[in-house]
């Protein structure tokens, strides 16, 4: 089943820069972005072990450091929609 993963990871990179994109614009569209990357960090890694496949998947070429503020600008953007 190795091109399941394949695939999973494309769609996560893909995901991710969609994510990066649109924080980058400044775009009310981050906070959807980053729930996307997180399901997907789920599917890969399971529920619970997102921080762990970002740092194998995203963050692979990334220092230490980047991957943990990476990770964490995720979550905080996750967080961020803000209701009317």
């Amino acid at each position: 089943m190795p091109n399941g993963l394949d695939n999973r990871e494309k769609v996560l990179h893909r995901f991710y820069e969609e994510y990066q994109k649109a924080k980058a614009a400044n775009h009310a569209e981050t906070f959807t972005k980053a729930i996307n990357v997180i399901q997907q960090l789920q599917k890969i890694g399971g529920v619970g072990n997102e921080k762990e496949t970002f740092g194998e998947t995203l963050g692979v070429e990334m220092t230490p450091q980047e991957a943990a503020k990476g990770y964490q600008d995720l979550l905080t953007d996750s967080k961020s929609h803000v209701r009317s």
